[in-house]
């Protein structure tokens, strides 16, 4: 996604000056821009620049930007997001692009990367979005987090870079999942402090994190149901999500939060298909705990008992541990439990659909 800068004026209206003049060179040289942003963060510019920018004269920047792109074959058929916004309590106009901290970098307190209420925050802007783009356009809208982290002002030193980051980032990408957002950006990859790696080119937890997720998690998202009859006993300082995965046909992955300073038993029986009985049980863990002696503010990140560690410019093996039977959930940790031969059906369709 390319962002052009909104405060190229000309009478009162965004000038494309100088967008025409970069999208033609970028086309000369065979660039190719998927997707493309007008400004950042229009709902601030009062508070921060005295200048006001109601949603008429926006959207007519935007048609401007519309038409820029169609007049360039190569980026005609690109899309077009925004506007982008810090939140949506107060700005429900905006129709697909939406930025999201759960906390300010300047107050924040390691209690609050832990707390239950912060991670329902999210929630609340999710389902603002999702009203807006799936419920009061006559086309339903795609939806796009980005410059996303968990606190504002480049996070907090020592805190957001480290290990208790985790359980924002799982947490966002599970409820993005829920509430259909089709793309996350993560703020940022490199050298602030909630950077996925430092300054120092060495990877934060929350990098391996990343790579998990994105090697384990695909396709549809199912709900969780954590009362009564469920089959995951969970406290409420717990969360749960559930995908298929990249296994074979059928697997399904359950991923958790557990924030709680005690152990939490996850029952994945009434989650097995009867392939899965006939194989005993199986399950593929791959649970994240502190890699040393901070606990919750470890820059280090173990899987399975075992510290992550770069071998030179190569990622670490991330094995599973192979398991049967219900699963102790480590206090203050979270991870991914995979049943491979749990058999189904959507997933049996998805990953077939995927493979034809």
């Amino acid at each position: 996604m390319w962002d052009f800068n909104l405060f190229h004026f000309k009478r009162g209206r965004w000038d494309p000056k100088f967008a025409r003049k970069f999208l033609k060179y970028s086309a000369s040289r065979g660039v190719r821009i998927p997707s493309f942003q007008l400004g950042n963060e229009p709902n601030l510019y009062k508070t921060k620049f005295n200048m006001s920018l109601d949603g008429k004269r926006l959207a007519e920047d935007f048609m401007a930007l519309k038409d820029l792109i169609s007049e360039l074959p190569m980026y005609s058929a690109s899309g077009i997001y925004g506007p982008d916004v810090t939140n949506l309590d107060n700005h429900k106009s905006a129709r697909n692009y939406l930025q999201h901290y759960y906390l300010t970098g300047s107050t924040a307190v390691l209690a609050d990367f832990v707390d239950p209420r912060v991670l329902d925050s999210l929630k609340t802007q999710l389902e603002y979005a999702y009203d807006i783009a799936w419920e009061n356009c006559r086309i339903r809208k795609p939806i796009r987090l980005t410059e996303t982290s968990s606190a504002t002002q480049g996070g907090v030193e020592g805190v957001t870079d480290a290990f208790v980051a985790g359980f924002l980032w799982l947490d966002k990408l599970g409820l993005s999942a829920t509430y259909r957002v089709t793309h996350v950006f993560r703020q940022t990859f490199f050298a602030s402090k909630y950077a996925l790696i430092s300054r120092e080119m060495v990877p934060n937890p929350d990098y391996y994190l990343s790579v998990m997720f994105k090697r384990l998690v695909e396709g549809p998202v199912f709900k969780v149901i954590t009362e009564g009859l469920s089959p995951l006993d969970c406290s409420w300082e717990s969360s749960f999500f559930i995908f298929c995965v990249s296994y074979p046909d059928g697997a399904m992955v359950v991923y958790y939060l557990n924030m709680a300073k005690e152990q939490t038993l996850l029952s994945a029986s009434q989650l097995l298909g009867s392939s899965g009985r006939n194989r005993g049980n199986q399950l593929d863990l791959f649970i994240f705990t502190p890699g040393d002696s901070n606990g919750l503010l470890s820059r280090k990140v173990s899987l399975n008992g075992k510290v992550l560690e770069m071998n030179g410019n190569h990622v670490p093996r991330m094995d599973a541990k192979i398991h049967s039977g219900d699963v102790p959930l480590t206090p203050e940790s979270y991870g991914f439990v995979v049943m491979p031969y749990a058999e189904v059906p959507l997933c049996k369709h998805y990953h077939r659909s995927e493979n034809f």
